[in-house]
């Protein structure tokens, strides 16, 4: 095969590659940001985050053998993504000492969010993936690394949570 025949090939695969790369972008950026808002609870960090997870995908598309499982590849690198940039900034903020800016309070994304403050970080993790993004149990289990029946546990136990505390807040 020529030269030219080649770098004609990998031209085309270049452009295949940035057109899959944007319908992934627009099918899942939401899912991504919110995934990424609920850990941060900073809209500008949760945008940071959304920007490094997609940042990380033209990088590694190559590597990505079954596109079916893309959701949880994205998921999977958000929570990744999010707890490298909070210990970063942990220690940032350790290092010289600056208080972070508060997260707005005004959307009603962050009122949801709010909602989830009775429960601990995996289960407000596991409410999250199943309710915003519509992720089944198996696929949480994975992306958390715990098991589906532990999952669906913690599910079940962490809307009885909400549902007893708010009901107590209402009375």
């Amino acid at each position: 095969m020529s030269k030219e025949k080649k770098l004609l090939m990998q031209d085309d695969m270049i452009q295949e590659n940035d057109l899959r790369i944007t319908q992934i972008f627009e099918m899942y950026k939401t899912d991504v940001f919110r995934f990424a808002l609920c850990m941060t609870r900073d809209t500008y960090l949760a945008q940071d985050v959304t920007q490094q997870v997609f940042l990380n995908l033209t990088q590694n598309i190559h590597l990505i053998m079954d596109i079916s499982k893309i959701k949880t590849w994205l998921l999977t690198t958000t929570k990744n993504v999010t707890i490298n940039m909070l210990r970063k900034q942990s220690f940032e903020k350790k290092q010289y000492d600056m208080p972070l800016p508060p997260a707005p309070t005004e959307n009603s994304q962050l009122e949801f969010f709010e909602m989830l403050d009775c429960l601990d970080k995996i289960d407000r993790q596991i409410v999250v993936l199943h309710i915003v993004s519509g992720l089944k149990h198996a696929e949480i289990a994975s992306i958390i690394g715990l098991k589906p029946g532990t999952v669906r546990q913690r599910y079940l136990r962490s809307l009885n949570l909400i549902k007893k505390t708010f009901m107590e807040v209402f009375k």
